[in-house]
């Protein structure tokens, strides 16, 4: 089935219909259990003089994307303010009109859209489900994963297979996990359940916690240092793998390498940004990191003569209100393969970034303030680092009304 990635156009064609030729476009979500559409929203679009109608505006108003946080997972989809939570957008579309006046049978076409967009380099209504499926679901932007010693790892996976989403249908793909050539464990992304964004991990995906660490820290449990531990947790990380194989059959194996960094000397952050299909994707900022304030106010000159004639000593004239405040980090990447270019060039595009400082396990929405990346390469530039400036999308004094 087709995906539309709704940052961009897609253009729906009225073929040789007469230019009175009309849209009709529901939007809504899948329904595993019933095996349809649940419309949430429809528009009836007349062509006149246009040959192409584009649709994409349409369905991304209808979208309303909320990613909740559960079990060390982003996941979800909310359609409107339907409490439902799914994650693809589905949408049904029927061209309806005649040929020299004779009235031609309706053409219906089904979809599934995500808030993701394509490149300019990239051909009008480009086919996005093909790369999926040739990647065997795997949505991320770069087949190289770094991820934090001793903290969760997570996949991005997108299903657009309809045929998959059907019970009967068995398949999905196998993800595998290896370390020094060693089978860790394999789980199965099942394509009738989880055909929304996915992500696995080593780490129990129910269990709510990010490592071993933070869930210590969550249960007031004391974690005492010593060497015997520390040789413990040097033997036996929580998700030490380097390397994920993805299989789906019939499919050639999609191969993704994992680089765990062991940081102790800065405080590492985690940034999750959604991606160009659509979902959310990890990238770890290992080393300096540096906070800073912003303060804004507006000023107004009060009128002070009563005190002034007073004799009182202390006259105030300019006098400040709507003070507040924005925080804002610098993060470092550490060194990175140049593979990571495409990662940090979709981070700088998206729309929806979280921050998770995992020393404090705090969650916060931010802006990238950058405006520009000039991509490193190792034959110019040797170690690659990539240092990124981001603020925080609220205010530090609550002023939510």
């Amino acid at each position: 089935m087709g995906l539309i990635l709704t940052r961009s156009p897609y253009l729906v064609s009225r073929e040789g219909l007469d230019n009175n030729a009309q849209l009709l476009v529901e939007v809504g979500y899948y329904d595993v259990d019933d095996g349809g559409l649940v419309i949430q929203q429809s528009y009836t679009l007349r062509y006149r003089n246009n040959f192409y109608l584009d649709i994409a505006p349409l369905i991304r108003s209808s979208i309303r994307a909320e990613y909740s946080y559960w079990g060390s997972a982003y996941t979800g989809y909310k359609y409107n303010k339907e409490s439902r939570l799914e994650f693809l957008c589905y949408v049904r579309i029927t061209l309806s009109g005649s040929i020299s006046g004779t009235a031609q049978s309706d053409v219906i076409t089904e979809f599934f859209a995500t808030d993701g967009y394509n490149y300019i380099e990239d051909r009008y209504n480009y086919p996005a489900t093909e790369e999926l499926e040739g990647k065997n679901f795997y949505a991320g932007s770069s087949d190289v994963i770094y991820k934090l010693d001793d903290s969760n790892i997570r996949i991005p996976m997108l299903q657009t297979n309809q045929e998959l989403l059907n019970s009967a249908v068995s398949g999905g793909a196998d993800v595998s996990f290896y370390r020094d050539g060693e089978l860790l464990e394999t789980v199965q992304f099942e394509t009738d359940k989880d055909f929304s964004q996915t992500y696995y991990s080593l780490v129990e995906s129910d269990s709510g916690y990010d490592s071993y660490l933070n869930r210590i820290g969550k249960e007031n449990a004391i974690i005492e240092e010593s060497k015997c531990l520390d040789d413990f947790f040097d033997e036996f990380k929580t998700s030490d793998v380097d390397k994920i194989i993805i299989e789906v059959e019939g499919q050639n194996p999609h191969i993704i390498d994992v680089k765990t960094i062991s940081e102790c000397k800065y405080d590492p952050y985690r940034v999750t940004f959604k991606n160009r299909f659509g979902v959310m994707e990890d990238l770890w900022f290992f080393k300096k990191s540096t906070r800073s304030v912003s303060i804004e106010s507006e000023r107004f000159r009060s009128n002070e003569l009563p005190e002034r004639v007073s004799g009182a000593g202390n006259v105030r004239q300019d006098r400040e209100y709507n003070k507040n405040g924005k925080t804002s980090l610098t993060l470092n990447s550490g060194f990175v393969v140049e593979t990571l270019n495409e990662s940090f060039k979709q981070l700088m595009l998206s729309e929806e970034v979280q921050l998770y400082d995992f020393k404090n396990d705090i969650r916060s929405s931010v802006i990238v303030k950058d405006s520009e990346l000039q991509f490193k390469t190792s034959t110019n530039d040797k170690l690659i680092n990539y240092t990124i400036e981001v603020e925080m999308s609220n205010n530090i004094i609550d002023n939510i009304s």
